[in-house]
Order: C-alpha cells, then sequence, then structure tokens
C-alpha cells in the first residue's frame, strides 16, 4: 500500500491543508514546530482509525484524540488516498473525537464499501489491518519512527531491550521480559516452601499445625476409648487372678504332698538297688591292683609295631634303588674335568658378560679411533687459519676489545674530567671577579667613610664639641668611623679569599694539562699496536681479533674434545685387551684356541658344557641328599621298633600275662567290677541325699501332716485340680521336681502380676479423668483446618498457573527467538554495514537478541549497549526495516514514516543513509520528515518528492 494525497480538514494547528505524496521517497520539510509530527500523527489516524486496540469491545479512544483537536474549532479529519498493490485506489474518509467517528471507505468510483471490511464490537473497521497485514499497534511500532524514540536510546531502556519488545511483542512499550519478571514478582510475593515469611508457606505451617492438633486430638480420643477398654479388661483380670491365685495355692499344696510320695518311693527303690549290685560285685571276684590303665597304650603300641617294621622294610628297598642312581650318574663327570676346576674361577654368565663386552667394544674403539683422527685434523686446520693472522692477535691471549673499549672508556672520562675542570675554572675565574670587584666597592666606601670622618671632625670642632651641635657632629665622625673601618675589613677578606682563588685555578689549569697529556698517551698506547699489527684502524685490528678469538676457542674446544676422545679410545683399548684376555685364558682351561672369527661358536660350547657340568653335579647332590635322607629314615624306624617292643614287655611283666590277648581278657573283668562299684556308690549318694539325714519314719511322718495341708487348701476348689499329681504312677522323681518349683513360682507370679493389675487400674482410672485437659473441641479445630485449606489452595492454584504461565512463555519466547534472530541478522546487517563507514565489517544478533558489532581494526566484538549515540541511531534504523521485512506482507508492504530520524547523523552518514533509502523506497513508500536544510538538500539530490508544509499562522 502507498499513500497518495491527503486532505486534512482540520487536526491540531493544520487546518485546511492538502498533500501530495510520491510511490517512493518523500521528504516533508517545515520548521520546527511547523506541523511535520502533527502530520504524521494525522496521517496515522486516517489509515488506523482513533480506537484502542487494546480494547476491542469498548468504544475508548487513544490519548492522541483529545491532545489533537482542532485549535479553531474546525471539522476534526481529513480525507486518504491510498493506492493498493493491484493498482486498485481507495479513499479514506475520517471524523475524529470522543463521541463519534464517521468513516467512509470509497473505490475510485465512488463506491462505498465500508462495509466489505471486518468490524471490532467496538466499531472499529480493520481497514489497514487488511490490506498492511499488521495489526493497529504493530504498524505505529514498526512502521512509524517518531523523534523521540531515538532521543529515548539513552533513557531508561537500552537498544537490545527495545528490539526484543519489538520482535517478541511488535511494540517498543509491551515487553515480555517484564511481563516474565512481574509473573516472578507475583510467584515471589505468594512464595514457596523455602520463604518462610511468604503467604504459601505460613499457610501450609498454620495447616500443618491445625492438622497436627486435630491427630493430636483424635489419636487422644482413641486413646480415651482405649484406657476405658483397659481398665475394664483390668477389673476382669484382678477378679480372674483372684480366682487363679486361690488354685495355684490347691496346686502348690497338691504338688508339695505329691513330691513327698514321689520321694519316698524312690529311696525305697534305691535301698533294694544298692543290695543287688554289692552281691554282683562280690560274684566277680576282680583284683583290684591290675594296671587297667595301661590297656589304651597297649593297643597303641601294638599297631605302632607292626606300622613301624612295615615302613622299615619300605625305607630299606628305597634305600638301595637311590644308591644305584647315584653310581650311575656320576660316570660322565670324568670327562668334564677341565670345566670343573674353571668353573671354579668364573661362571657362566662372566663368559657371557666378557663375550658381550668383546663384541661392543670392538666397534667402539673403531668410531672412537675415526672420531680422533677428524678431531685432530680439524685441530691442525685451525691452527693453519690462525697462523695466518698478525702474531700480536694470534699469540697473544689479550682481549684486545675489552682493552678498546677500556681505552676509549678511559678517554671519555679523561675528556670529561677535563671538560669539568675548565667549567669549574670559568666558574671559579667569575667568583674572584666579583670578588675583586666587591673589594674595589669597600675600598671606596671605606674612603667616603673616611672623608666623611674628617668633615664631622672639622665640624665639630667648629661647632664646640662641648654643645649639642658639636656632640652630633662627633657622634656622626665615630659612625662614619665604624663604617669606614667595616668597610676596609671587608675589602681585605674579600682579597684574601680572591688570591685563593687564583692559586686553586692556578693547580686546576696543571690537573687540566695533565688529564689533556694523559689522553694523548692513551690513544697513543692502543695506535702503536694496531700500527705494529700492519692495520691502518683499530677497527679492522679489532676484526681480526675477534676472528682470532674465535679461532683460538673452537681451537680448545676441539683440543678438549681431542682429549677427551683419546682418552675414551685409550680407555676402550683397554678394557678390550682384559676382556680378550679373560676370555682367551678361559679356553685355555678347557683346551680351546682363541680366535675371533670362530668366537661365538667356541663361547657357546663352553657354556653349554658349564650348563651341562652344572646340571649333572645338582643331580648328584640331589640322589646324596636323598640316600642321606634315607638311611637317616632307616635307622630312626629300627630305634623305634626296638623301643616299642621293649615298652610291650615291660606292660605284660607288670600285669603278670603272657600275651595281649590275655591283658585285654582280664582288663574286661577289672572294667565291669570298676562300673558296677560306681554305680552302687552313685545309688548311695542319691539315697543320702533323698533322705537329707532324715529316717524314714521321719519322712513318713512328714507326708502326713502334707496331706491335711493339701486337703484345707483346696476348699472349693474343683476335684480335677486336687487329683492332678503330674507324673504317672510308679515314675521316680527327685525333690523340687519342676511340678512343685512350677507350682510355686506360678503362685509368686499371679501374686505380683495380681499388684501389678491393681496399681495398673489405679493408674487407667487417673488417667481417664485427665484426658481432655487442655484441649479444643473437635469441631473447632475441624472448621479451621477447612478454612486453611481453602486459603493454601487458593495460594497454590495461584502459584500453579504463574508457573505455568511462565513456563510457556518462556518456551515460546526461546522459539520464536532462535527462528528470528538469524532471519533478521541477515536483513540488519547488509543495511548496518554500509551505514557505519567500514569501521564494522560484521554484525551479530543472538538468540536473546543481543547485538554485537565486529569491528575491522581489531577484529573485537562490542556489545551494542557501548557504541556511540550515533552507531546506535544507525543500528536502529536498521533493525525497524529489517523487522519490517521480516513479519510485513511482501505483496504488499506498508509504507514507512520517519519523523527525525537522523539527528546524530554526520554529512558521509547521510550520504549513505539516503543511498539505502533510495533502495528501500524501491519495494516501500517512504515519508521522512524533518526540519534540517542539509537533509532536504539530499533528498532533492536524490529526486526525491518534497512536500513544504506552510508557515504557521501567527
Amino acid at each position: 500500500m502507498k499513500l497518495g494525497r491527503c486532505q486534512i480538514a482540520g487536526f491540531g494547528r493544520l487546518r485546511e491543508l492538502e498533500c501530495r505524496f510520491g510511490p517512493r521517497l518523500n521528504v516533508v520539510f517545515a520548521e520546527n514546530e511547523g506541523g511535520k509530527s502533527t502530520l504524521q500523527r494525522c496521517l496515522v489516524g486516517l489509515l488506523v482509525g482513533q480506537w484502542r486496540a487494546d480494547l476491542t469491545t469498548q468504544r475508548r479512544a487513544d490519548s492522541w484524540v483529545e491532545k489533537y483537536k482542532p485549535w479553531d474549532g474546525a471539522a476534526y479529519g481529513g480525507a486518504l488516498w491510498c493506492l493498493l498493490a493491484n493498482g486498485r485506489e481507495l479513499e479514506v474518509r475520517r471524523k475524529f473525537g470522543r463521541d463519534e467517528e464517521a468513516l467512509e471507505i470509497r473505490s475510485a468510483t465512488g463506491e462505498d464499501i465500508t462495509g466489505q471490511y471486518d468490524t471490532r464490537k467496538n466499531g472499529d473497521v480493520l481497514f489497514a489491518e487488511r490490506h498492511l497485514g499488521l495489526p493497529k499497534e504493530l504498524f505505529e511500532s514498526l512502521a512509524v519512527i517518531r523523534e523521540t524514540a531515538l532521543a529515548e536510546l539513552e533513557g531508561r531502556e537500552t537498544l537490545r531491550e527495545r528490539l526484543t519488545n519489538l520482535a517478541q511483542a511488535g511494540s517498543e512499550k509491551v515487553s515480555v521480559r517484564r511481563g516474565l519478571r512481574a509473573l516472578a514478582d507475583a510467584l515471589d510475593a505468594i512464595g514457596s516452601e523455602r520463604a518462610p515469611t511468604k503467604p504459601y508457606r505460613l499457610s501450609k505451617d498454620r495447616l500443618a499445625q491445625l492438622e497436627e492438633e486435630a491427630q493430636l486430638l483424635a489419636a487422644r480420643h482413641e486413646e480415651y476409648h482405649e484406657w476405658l477398654q483397659e481398665r475394664r479388661r483390668l477389673a476382669e483380670e484382678v477378679r480372674s487372678l483372684e480366682a487363679e491365685l486361690r488354685r495355684a495355692a490347691c496346686s502348690t499344696a497338691v504338688a508339695r504332698r505329691h513330691e513327698s510320695q514321689q520321694r519316698m518311693r524312690a529311696l525305697e527303690e534305691l535301698e533294694g538297688e544298692i543290695l543287688q549290685l554289692a552281691a554282683e560285685i562280690d560274684a566277680l571276684g576282680a583284683d583290684d591292683s591290675f594296671p587297667l590303665q595301661h590297656l589304651e597304650e597297649l593297643d597303641q603300641l601294638a599297631g605302632f609295631e607292626a606300622a613301624t617294621a612295615k615302613s622299615l622294610q619300605g625305607t630299606r628297598d628305597e634305600l638301595g634303588h637311590a644308591r644305584a642312581r647315584l653310581r650311575d650318574a656320576r660316570e660322565p663327570l670324568s670327562a668334564l674335568e677341565p670345566y670343573a676346576q674353571l668353573r671354579s674361577r668364573i661362571d657362566e654368565e662372566m663368559v657371557t658378560r666378557w663375550f658381550m663386552q668383546y663384541m661392543n667394544l670392538s666397534p667402539q674403539r673403531e668410531a672412537e679411533q675415526k672420531k680422533l683422527q677428524g678431531l685432530d685434523a680439524e685441530a691442525s686446520a685451525l691452527k693453519g687459519e690462525l697462523g695466518k693472522l698478525p702474531g700480536v692477535v694470534a699469540e697473544s691471549e689479550e682481549d684486545w676489545e675489552r682493552r678498546a673499549r677500556e681505552t676509549a672508556e678511559r678517554k671519555d672520562l679523561l675528556n670529561r674530567d677535563s671538560v669539568a675542570l675548565s667549567e669549574e675554572i670559568g666558574a671559579r675565574r667569575e667568583t674572584a671577579a666579583a670578588l675583586r670587584g666587591r673589594v674595589t666597592r669597600n675600598r671606596i666606601y671605606a674612603a667616603g667613610a673616611a672623608l666623611g670622618v674628617l668633615a664631622a671632625g672639622i665640624l665639630a670642632f667648629a661647632l664646640d664639641i662641648r654643645e649639642a651641635a658639636g656632640m652630633a657632629a662627633m657622634g656622626f665622625a665615630a659612625l662614619f668611623a665604624g663604617v669606614a673601618l667595616a668597610c676596609f675589613r671587608a675589602a681585605s677578606g674579600r682579597s684574601r679569599e680572591a688570591a685563593s682563588l687564583d692559586g686553586q685555578i692556578a693547580g686546576m689549569e696543571g690537573r687540566r694539562d695533565r688529564l689533556k697529556a694523559e689522553v694523548g698517551q692513551v690513544e697513543e698506547a692502543l695506535a702503536r699496536i694496531v700500527s705494529g699489527a700492519g692495520y691502518e684502524n683499530t677497527e679492522g685490528f679489532l676484526q681480526a681479533a675477534r676472528q682470532a678469538g674465535l679461532l683460538k676457542a673452537r681451537l680448545r674446544v676441539l683440543e678438549e674434545r681431542s682429549a677427551e676422545a683419546r682418552e675414551k679410545r685409550n680407555s676402550t683399548e683397554a678394557e678390550l685387551a682384559a676382556v680378550q684376555e679373560h676370555l682367551k685364558g678361559s679356553f685355555e682351561a678347557v683346551g680351546l684356541v682363541f680366535s675371533p672369527a670362530d668366537l661365538k661358536e667356541k663361547v657357546d660350547l663352553l657354556r653349554d658344557n658349564l650348563r651341562r657340568l652344572s646340571a649333572i653335579e645338582r643331580d648328584i647332590e640331589s640322589m646324596n641328599s636323598q640316600c642321606l635322607t634315607l638311611s637317616a629314615r632307616e635307622q630312626s624306624l629300627a630305634a623305634d621298633l626296638e623301643r616299642i617292643g621293649s615298652r610291650l614287655q615291660e606292660i605284660l611283666a607288670e600285669a603278670g600275662v603272657e600275651s595281649a590277648g590275655e591283658f585285654r581278657k582280664a582288663a574286661s573283668l577289672c572294667r565291669r567290677a570298676r562300673e558296677l562299684k560306681q554305680k552302687r556308690s552313685f545309688r548311695q549318694k542319691e539315697f543320702d541325699r533323698l533322705r537329707d539325714g532324715a529316717s524314714l519314719e521321719d519322712l513318713r511322718r512328714r507326708l502326713a501332716d502334707l496331706e491335711r495341708v493339701k486337703t484345707e487348701a483346696c476348699v472349693g476348689i474343683p476335684e480335677s485340680i486336687q487329683t492332678a499329681e503330674g507324673p504317672e504312677a510308679g515314675e521316680r522323681r527327685l525333690p523340687l521336681t519342676p511340678g512343685l518349683l512350677e507350682a510355686e513360682e506360678g503362685e509368686r507370679r499371679l501374686q505380683g502380676r495380681l499388684a501389678e493389675a491393681r496399681e495398673e487400674y489405679a493408674r487407667i482410672g487417673e488417667r481417664i479423668e485427665r484426658a481432655f485437659h487442655n484441649l479444643r473441641a473437635s469441631a473447632e479445630v475441624e472448621e479451621d483446618i477447612e478454612a486453611e485449606r481453602r486459603e493454601l489452595a487458593r495460594h497454590t492454584l495461584n502459584r500453579r498457573a504463574l508457573e505455568q504461565a511462565r513456563e510457556i512463555i518462556e518456551t515460546l519466547l526461546r522459539e520464536q527467538q532462535e527462528d528470528t534472530a538469524p532471519r533478521l541478522n541477515q536483513a540488519v546487517e547488509s543495511r548496518f554495514l554500509r551505514l557505519c563507514g567500514g569501521r564494522y565489517h560484521e554484525a551479530k544478533i543472538d538468540p536473546d537478541f543481543g547485538i554485537w558489532l565486529r569491528e575491522e581494526r581489531t577484529g573485537e566484538l562490542r556489545g551494542a549497549e557501548s557504541l556511540s549515540r550515533g552507531t546506535q541511531d544507525q543500528l536502529y534504523f536498521a533493525l525497524r526495516f529489517g523487522i519490517l521485512d521480516m513479519i510485513g506482507r511482501k505483496e504488499e508492504p506498508c509504507p514507512c514514516l520517519l519523523d527525525e530520524p537522523f539527528a546524530a547523523y554526520d554529512r558521509p552518514r547521510l550520504e549513505e543513509v539516503f543511498r539505502i533509502l533510495q533502495e528501500e523506497a524501491r519495494s516501500r513508500q517512504l515519508i521522512l520528515f524533518t526540519c534540517r536544510e542539509d537533509v532536504r538538500d539530499l533528498a532533492v539530490a536524490r529526486s526525491a518528492e518534497l512536500i513544504f508544509l506552510p508557515r504557521a499562522d501567527p
């Protein structure tokens, strides 16, 4: 779409104004306060209307509507003719005002086509949005660049922030990031689990406290019912324990009577068993002195005797075989006798080491000999070169460069001292001249004062010295006399100082002459040496000295290396001779001849025979050791067999029997008699224990007493408990059997349980009385919990909604940034790099819309915030057109209105920007508003359409 012309009936200060615009670049020129911004605002209003875009259902006008009411009360509105890309021309007529808006859209034939466009509920007709492809707010943000937008670049928002707002929300004033910060602030106001002072955490803590109180109250109710049941149970338990205690007392009495009966029965049985065992022991007739303790030893010795005899025979057979193998192994030793003698001096490893040393040292000696010959030849060549130089530099070891440098330094030092003495002499001569002048002045003053004394004395005598005038004249005479004396003294002292300075000056002049003579001597000494060497100047002499020094240094290095090489060669030859001598002596000892040609074969033969000899000796030594071991084992086994037989005979002799079988039969009878005696002793001890020192008659009377006690204790107890006597009849039990012990323990346990039950019953009663002390009612707590849950649910819902909104916005924002940044980078770079005059050669826009420029000179990337105001204006200009390229319709480009966008541009930048404007004008209509004459002149030079706004009436 392009704007053709407009007629303004009244808009701000503009009245009855008509403007015509060209299809490409247009420049509206007017002085300051000439109506440029008003005309721009009017064109935008005629194109997009006056109603607020963010209120689609309410008729509320934009803020500019009241501001631009005509000053003189003329009709508020105008007409705008638009030319579409398809060649169609449309006329748009609007009337502005808070209470009314009259809109007509007509074709070139005059047909009213207003009804063909969509209309919002507030009556706003979407004419511009349909043809431009941009909503009203997006068109005003991108296609309209006002001077205030550029002036705010150094204000509260950075260039990056404004670019982000344009690319994300389509408006510089609508910031998605500020919206995200607002969401974050809202979330922070609600708080979270980690914010103990915020509403969410406070509500959650209050709910937890109330729920804890409710749980405590519910638990206390459960405990209360449990305590009631426990009290009833304890009452039943006390009654049950009392009944059980009576039954337990009866059971204890029954158990005591039954225990006494069992004891009497056990005593009678034990008495019979004791008599029976005594008769059986007498029938056996065993000898009590028989050595029964040797039976186990005799069995062990018999087994040992058989096993030892068998081992002895096996050892003797194995010893014979080992001695035969030893004889066979000693036969090859006679052939290897020379190697045995050689091995006493050396071993196989020594031969190998000597051989390896010989093989390494032979080529090493040849290499060292060649190296020594090369070093000697090189040293001879250097000596020849050195002999070509003069003898004073070739033979002397003095550092001539250092001497020449010291001579020059000495000469400079003497010259500096001479110059310093000359300056000091001049200064002292000036001082002496000044002193002589002061001496002359002092003498003149003294002569004048003397004349004054003479005149005052004559006057005093003339006036009478006794009178006042005469006395005053005498005073003046005395004063002049003092002055004359002081001046004469001063003249005399300064005269002496001047004479002293003259003497010092003479001494300094003599020292200066000596310094000059010494300078000549220093130069003459070096010159004699140089000329004596055959050189015309010192530089040639020093160059020869440097060459001689280098040759001498190289010769010294070569001599040191030659000495080291010769010493190393001699050492290698000595070591090689020693190794060869070792090998030769070893070969001769075994009948071999030393020869370097077959040295390796002979060394291998020598080492193989030494290894074979060592293996045979190891085998012989092992076999000797085995024979000795077997022989010692044979002797040990024979001694053990003899010792075992001797001990067996001793045991049989002590028992008085002939054989081991008879010993075992007699031991069996003795063991049976001993077992019967032990059994009788055990029965007797048991009988005595059961009696416990009482007679059988006493025990029978005690049983009768227990029967009477049992009858009294079991009054009212069922007969089944009284007759439960535990063990079956006829079974013998010990006193204090488990039945009696269990009965007594059960009775004591029941007494303790009964006391504990009564005490617990009293405690439960007291606990029931104080169960709900200091606790609120359940209904009150539940009501508070429900209210706090509603509050927490409200905070939770708000937090979830805010977090989801933030996540969705951040996700969409990132996706949009990643898609938009590369395309925007290409659109911006092509324009900005031409505007910057070659200072930058690359522009980058990252996914977060951070803008970076790479300097041409240093290659450094710089952020947009650190750029100058003019560079920011250029970048902003390129960004606006880049965003328009991205989101505008290519088939229907929207016009672009620019209000003083080049305030900070110099002349070269203006010329470049007009070239870019000409290129932009090929694809869209541009209307530039300016009050600058240089901008106007550039526009005229570029064939732009120039529109002058008339001067405002005074």
